[in-house]
């Protein structure tokens, strides 16, 4: 595995790495871009996974393409990553995940400016699409039942200095489906 290829500033541009297997030798290629100087300049916009045999064409076979908050919409922050959508090599979308953070509106008691708040993967961020429409303009309640975590920090006064661990955690799946409707809540309590 190696290094093929850096950008101006100096990240990885391509990096690759070849085995041989009966007979072929195979290469595979990882391709970074960035987003342009701005609001996000300098974030991972997309990966890109492309596949070579003995020499080959290159052909592509999975991408990543990668959203950030630019700081004016709601539930996060400039910089906090919204989306990481994967797609095939023909650029159908496979699914997306889908994350909310405490943003300066609404970190209080129970999270902090920056801290990742809902975390949705592909199937849960599929069902509350079709739950709620479009999410990013659904409220936090709206949303909650269909996370796949949801997290909650402990203040820094009642931690080491200028931490904030988790408090407490809300897990889709790891719950009674009677009582809790299949979410398991855990608490964590520091010394």
């Amino acid at each position: 595995t190696s290094v093929f290829g850096y950008d101006y500033l100096g990240r990885a541009g391509e990096v690759q790495r070849t085995t041989t297997s009966g007979g072929n030798t195979i290469t595979e290629s990882y391709l970074y871009s960035y987003i342009p100087p701005g609001g996000n300049g300098g974030l991972l916009g997309s990966v890109v996974l492309r596949r070579q045999v003995n020499g080959g064409g290159w052909t592509t076979i999975r991408q990543v393409v990668y959203t950030y908050y630019d700081g004016v919409k709601p539930y996060g922050n400039l910089g906090d990553l919204e989306f990481a959508t994967v797609e095939d090599g023909a650029g159908n979308v496979l699914g997306t995940s889908y994350y909310r953070y405490y943003y300066s509106a609404d970190a209080g008691t129970t999270g902090y400016f920056g801290a990742l708040k809902y975390a949705f993967g592909p199937q849960s961020y599929a069902r509350l699409v079709a739950a709620v429409g479009d999410p990013t303009q659904a409220t936090d309640a709206a949303v909650a039942p269909y996370a796949d975590y949801y997290f909650e920090y402990a203040p820094p006064n009642n931690t080491p200095v200028g931490e904030h661990p988790v408090s407490k955690e809300v897990v889709q799946g790891a719950g009674d489906s009677q009582t809790a409707g299949g979410l398991g809540t855990f608490t964590y309590v520091y010394t």
